[in-house]
């Protein structure tokens, strides 16, 4: 047999070198940048800057008080309208997507993605059933609700859907309805716990075993403080002696 027939059947036998994991350094540099202004856009946002919600020509901000502009104005009522107080969070998942992307070592980047998306959403419903609190969340810088106090939510222009329009429909108009208060909050905490362990690779094992040494650590720590507070006492009380 001929030797070149046998070095391309060989050839064929062998299996492939699998590719290395490469990054997405433009998606992910654009994420990353999405992150930096969406924050600014959330952060500086008034819903005076939304023509069709103030009352009036005198009651629209000229400027506008978002350092994004108008783009950044409307960007932020679309995110608060949407998920309410966890739009704040939205930066920070672009950040974690950017990151993923970057990264060389990208491990299922599409299920984490999923993943943190649905903490999102998680974090929408529990906000949403929790908007007695976050009414109560006051400060001078904000505006005034009906009965004269500075509102959290009126300041977003939420008034009672604290998880936005997401948080209520998944929250009290599905998994309330069907599950409970009680069980639509555990649900969705588990959701939120078990998302940042798949997210950030933890395992409750490893976690557990990290507790366990800083512990440890922290306890050593404290006992040489004592064994030294102890050392100087007795020095002390030796150098009174002597004295």
């Amino acid at each position: 047999m001929p030797a070149s027939s046998k070095r391309s059947r060989a050839a064929r036998r062998s299996p492939a070198p699998a590719a290395a994991p490469s990054s997405r350094p433009v998606p992910g540099a654009l994420l990353l940048l999405a992150a930096f202004l969406s924050l600014l856009a959330l952060a500086t946002y008034s819903w005076r800057d939304i023509s069709f919600l103030a009352s009036g020509p005198d009651a629209v901000n000229d400027p506008l008080h978002n350092a994004i502009g108008p783009v950044g104005a409307y960007f932020a009522f679309g995110v608060f309208m949407t998920l309410g107080v966890a739009g704040y969070l939205l930066p920070l998942l672009f950040l974690v997507w950017g990151l993923l992307l970057l990264s060389p070592r990208r491990a299922a980047t599409v299920s984490r993605v999923l993943w943190s998306a649905a903490i999102l959403a998680a974090l929408a419903v529990l906000f949403d059933m929790n908007g007695a609190f976050w009414n109560r969340i006051t400060s001078s810088a904000l505006a005034l609700d009906g009965s004269g106090r500075a509102s959290f939510l009126s300041a977003l222009n939420l008034q009672s859907f604290a998880g936005g329009l997401a948080g209520h429909f998944l929250g009290a108009s599905l998994l309330t309805r069907y599950l409970g208060a009680v069980g639509a909050g555990l649900l969705a905490t588990g959701i939120v716990v078990t998302g940042l362990f798949l997210v950030l690779r933890l395992h409750p094992t490893a976690l557990a075993e990290w507790w366990r040494d800083l512990r440890d650590r922290l306890s050593a720590a404290n006992a040489a403080r004592a064994t030294e507070k102890e050392r100087i006492a007795e020095a002390e009380a030796r150098g009174a002696e002597r004295a």
